[in-house]
């Protein structure tokens, strides 16, 4: 039972008033399911609308692709002093 309350305020309390590190959770976010669920198709949509050069610079292709990553250990580290 002691285990259950300190995990309950562990994920109730202010990290600010704590000063404890809070994992943000990108993943379970709309926008990440969103962007996860149609980014494919929207490039290649993109891409076929647009006969000339690509529609869709490649630093917002590759910051759509790292926003994926975000919040997943397999895809580095982060550092925490």
């Amino acid at each position: 039972m002691e285990a259950a309350v300190k995990l309950w305020q562990a994920e109730h309390i202010d990290p600010a008033v704590t000063g404890l590190y809070q994992p943000r959770r990108p993943q379970d976010t709309i926008l990440y399911r969103l962007v996860q669920e149609n980014l494919e198709t929207f490039l290649t949509r993109a891409r076929e609308a647009c006969f000339d050069d690509d529609p869709i610079p490649a630093y917002v292709e590759r910051t759509f692709r790292k926003y994926l990553e975000c919040g997943i250990p397999a895809f580095g580290k982060s550092v925490t002093y």
